[in-house]
């Protein structure tokens, strides 16, 4: 091959693909090799190229959690770059960093029960989900946390009615409608949700508007399995 021929094909290797072109897919592992731990969650901190924020904002909703947002995309990301070494390629990266959102997940839950047992106040005490839940529930922002972790330890059926019915202003109709049912269930399992925040703070819940008895539970519970959503 003559010095041209190589000239001509570097010179056609180094041209951006022709216009239309589907671009070189993203080698997202590549972020978790090379480099010490900090390395790599410098890399991670720096634009989320593996989306861990995303990640973590759908890993709260599907399991129906109050926890901040942006503590856990710093412990999740966290979490990563520190077991990136037992990542291989044969892994599906998407369950693998899934299973470090869910640790993440579990290191915040424990670290709140941690702190509130030991009287410890919250660092951010105007927390978002603190807000809501003093808002909602009518507590101080004080006791907010200890009702976020009543919330958070509820069993999984419990925890979903809550957070759809509740937190997201769903009616129990619809509820029902998107097969949650029947109707006697749903308003059972919101009993318990009350219930037991009742007992996290008690003495903040009498002056309540919201429903805390397990019998009734007032408006939420008095709706019928035709509301409209």
């Amino acid at each position: 091959m003559d010095a041209r021929s190589s000239r001509k094909r570097s010179q056609s290797s180094a041209l951006p693909p022709p216009e239309g072109a589907p671009n070189p897919p993203r080698d997202d592992a590549a972020t978790l090799e090379n480099g010490s731990a900090h390395e790599i969650l410098d890399r991670l901190v720096d634009g989320d190229p593996l989306g861990v924020w995303g990640s973590c904002e759908d890993r709260l909703q599907a399991r129906c959690l109050l926890l901040d947002t942006r503590r856990l995309v710093q412990q999740a990301m966290a979490r990563i770059a520190y077991a990136a070494t037992s990542y291989a390629r044969t892994d599906a990266l998407e369950a693998w960093l899934l299973a470090r959102v869910d640790e993440a997940i579990e290191d915040l839950l424990a670290r709140d029960l941690d702190e509130e047992r030991r009287g410890i106040p919250p660092v951010e005490p105007w927390d978002d989900r603190y807000a809501f839940v003093a808002q909602v529930l009518g507590v101080q922002v004080g006791l907010a946390r200890r009702v976020c972790i009543t919330l958070n330890g509820l069993d999984d059926d419990v925890r979903h009615a809550f957070f759809h019915i509740v937190a997201r202003d769903q009616s129990i109709g619809r509820y029902v409608a998107d097969g949650h049912g029947p109707p006697d269930r749903v308003r059972e399992l919101l009993g318990l949700a009350f219930h037991q925040i009742s007992r996290s703070a008690p003495s903040e819940l009498e002056d309540a508007d919201v429903p805390v008895d397990v019998d009734g539970c007032a408006d939420f519970l008095d709706e019928g399995p035709d509301d409209a959503p």
